[in-house]
């Protein structure tokens, strides 16, 4: 499962999704734990 977390205020994405999440650039908003857990999709 792809994991996504905020360094330096940026949206880091590890997996195949990277670039697809920096596309999407979601706001620190979003983030409530400083870890991301992001569904694969099937």
């Amino acid at each position: 499962m792809p994991r996504g977390f905020f360094y330096n205020g940026e949206l880091i994405i590890d997996g195949a999704d990277a670039l697809a999440g920096a596309a999407k650039k979601l706001p620190p908003a979003a983030d409530t734990s400083g870890i991301v857990n992001f569904p694969k999709a099937a």
